[in-house]
C-alpha cells in the first residue's frame, strides 16, 4: 500500500469508525513509520496534547480542528517529499557517507528526514543489519535536535529510533544494547497516549531478544502478553508474528510437530494475504521442521519456495537461511562434497555481513562435512581461521576456546562428529551467556 495521504490521515484521525478501508490503513499504519509519525503529529492536536488551547478549539469549531489537522498532514507531507529527495542517493551507498557530519547539517534535521531513515531501517534489517542500525542512530541523533515540533510527534519519533536501533543490535547479536534500547523507546512511548500500539512493539521486540539469549519462560511470557495486546487493538499481522514467535520457542523447545502446527496456519494465513513476506519465512521455518523429523523431500521443497520468494523480493539476507538449509539436507542425503561448496560461500556471506555466530555455526557445518570427506587437514586451517577471526571481532572467549580444542583435536586425528556437535551446542549457547566457560566432552579430550 502506498502512503497515506494528508487527506486520508485527516479523515482517519477525525473520524476512522467512517473509513471503509480503516483495516487497511491500520495495517499499513502499523509498519510504516512515517505514516504513523504523520498520523501522530495530527491527533497532537486532536487529543490537545501540543497545543493546551486545542480543546477549547475544538468545543468550539469542529472544522477548525479538521482544519488544523489537516495543515499539519500537510506539513509532514512536504518534509517528506523533501527527505525523499535529500536521501534518495545517500540511502543507495550508505557505507559512503559520513553519517556523523551528515546528522549536523541543518538542512536535514526535520522530522521528515528521520521518519525516511526510520523507514529505511526498518526495511534494511532485513536485508543489512549494519545499514539498518546506521540508519537508526542518525535518525535517532537528529530526533533528539528537534525541538519546534509537536511533543507527542518528537516522542513517537525518538522511540520508533531507539525501536529500530534495537531490531538491528538483536539481529548482529548485541542483546544488551539492543534491550538498553529498548528501555528508553518504552520510556518515550509513554508519553504518546495517541499511539497504545507502541508499548505492545517494544514488549515483542524484548521478547525477541530474550529468545536470541535463550530465555525461552520470559520470552514466552512477554509474547503472550504482547499478543493478547494485538488481538485488543485489531493488529491481526502483529498477532501473526507473535505467534511466529511462540513457535520458535516450542521449536528451540525440540516440540516439533508444535511448532509445525502453528508455522502452517501461519503460511496459509500468508498465502491468503498473498504476502510474500510472510511466504519466504514460513516455508524456511516448515523446512527447518520437515528436515528435524527426518522428511528431507519436504524440506527441500519448502527451502526452495523460501529462496526463491526471498532473493524476488530482494531479501539477500533472509536468502541464506534457507540456503543454509538445503546444505543440510544435502548433508544429510550423503552428498558431502556438494555441501562443502555451499558451506564456504554461505560462511563468507555471514562474514562479510558481520554475522559471527551464525559464521561459527556455518564453520562447525563445514567442518561436519569435511570430517564426512576424510579431510581433517583442512579443519585444521579452518579452525585456526575461525580463531584468528573471532578473536579479532571480539568474540566470547568461551567459543574461541571451544574452536581452539576442535583445532588440537583434528592436529591429534581424535576429531569426530560428537565433538563438533559439543562445540556447536555450546557455540549457541555462548552469544546468549558470554561468561559461559567451555568444558570438553571427557571421551573425546585431545
Amino acid at each position: 500500500m502506498a502512503h497515506l495521504t494528508e487527506e486520508q490521515l485527516g479523515e482517519y484521525a477525525f473520524d476512522p469508525d467512517a473509513l471503509p478501508d480503516r483495516r487497511e490503513m491500520e495495517a499499513h499504519l502499523a509498519d510504516c513509520p512515517q505514516c504513523s509519525s504523520s498520523l501522530t503529529c495530527i491527533r497532537s492536536i486532536e487529543f490537545g496534547l501540543a497545543d493546551p488551547d486545542a480543546w477549547e478549539i475544538a468545543e468550539r469549531d469542529d472544522s477548525a480542528t479538521r482544519e488544523a489537522m489537516r495543515n499539519l498532514a500537510a506539513q509532514a507531507a512536504a518534509e517528506d517529499e523533501q527527505a525523499e529527495h535529500l536521501l534518495e542517493k545517500l540511502l543507495q551507498n550508505p557505507a559512503r557517507m559520513a553519517w556523523t557530519r551528515f546528522a549536523k547539517q541543518g538542512k536535514y534535521r526535520t522530522a521528515g528526514v528521520v521518519r525516511r531513515l526510520l523507514r529505511a531501517a526498518h526495511e534494511a534489517c532485513d536485508r543489512e543489519p549494519l545499514d539498518a542500525l546506521t540508519f537508526a542512530d542518525t535518525a535517532l541523533e537528529i530526533a533528539e535536535q528537534l525541538a519546534t515540533y509537536p511533543a507527542p510527534m518528537l516522542h513517537e519519533l525518538r522511540a520508533n529510533a531507539w525501536k529500530e536501533r534495537a531490531n538491528a543490535l538483536a539481529l548482529l547479536g548485541r542483546f544488551d544494547p539492543a534491550l538498553d534500547a529498548l528501555t528508553h523507546a518504552e520510556r518515550e512511548f509513554r508519553n504518546v497516549p495517541a499511539s497504545p500500539l507502541g508499548p505492545a512493539l517494544v514488549k515483542h521486540a524484548r521478547a525477541i531478544v530474550y529468545y536470541e539469549r535463550g530465555d525461552l519462560t520470559k520470552a514466552m511470557e512477554l509474547l503472550s502478553q504482547s499478543a493478547a495486546a494485538y488481538a485488543a487493538l485489531g493488529e491481526i499481522e502483529h498477532y501473526m508474528r507473535a505467534r511466529h514467535y511462540v513457535a520458535n520457542v516450542l521449536y528451540r523447545q525440540q516440540d516439533i510437530r508444535s511448532a509445525q502446527a502453528i508455522y502452517e496456519v501461519l503460511l496459509a494465513w500468508g498465502e491468503g494475504e498473498n504476502d510474500l513476506r510472510w511466504i519466504a519465512r514460513e516455508n524456511n521455518t516448515l523446512g527447518r521442521c520437515a528436515y528435524e523429523l527426518s522428511d528431507l523431500p519436504a524440506a527441500v521443497r519448502h527451502f526452495h519456495l523460501s529462496s526463491e520468494t526471498s532473493h524476488n523480493l530482494g531479501l539477500t539476507s533472509e536468502a541464506v537461511r534457507p540456503e543454509w538449509g538445503l546444505a543440510l539436507v544435502m548433508l544429510a542425503s550423503g552428498k558431502p562434497a556438494d555441501a562443502v561448496e555451499r558451506f564456504r560461500t554461505l560462511r563468507q556471506e555471514f562474514h562479510r555481513r558481520k554475522m559471527f555466530t551464525d559464521e561459527a555455526l556455518i564453520s562447525l557445518d563445514l567442518m561436519d562435512a569435511l570430517h564426512m570427506l576424510g579431510d581433517d587437514r583442512e579443519i585444521i586451517a579452518l579452525g585456526a581461521d575461525v580463531v584468528r577471526t573471532f578473536t579479532d571481532a571480539g568474540m566470547p572467549t568461551g567459543a574461541l576456546t571451544a574452536f581452539a580444542y576442535l583445532n588440537e583435536a583434528a592436529t591429534r586425528g581424535v576429531i569426530d562428529r560428537l565433538a563438533i556437535n559439543h562445540v556447536r551446542k555450546f557455540v549457541s549457547r555462548a552469544e546468549r551467556q558470554p561468561g559461559l566457560l567451555f568444558v570438553a566432552p571427557p571421551e573425546n579430550s585431545p
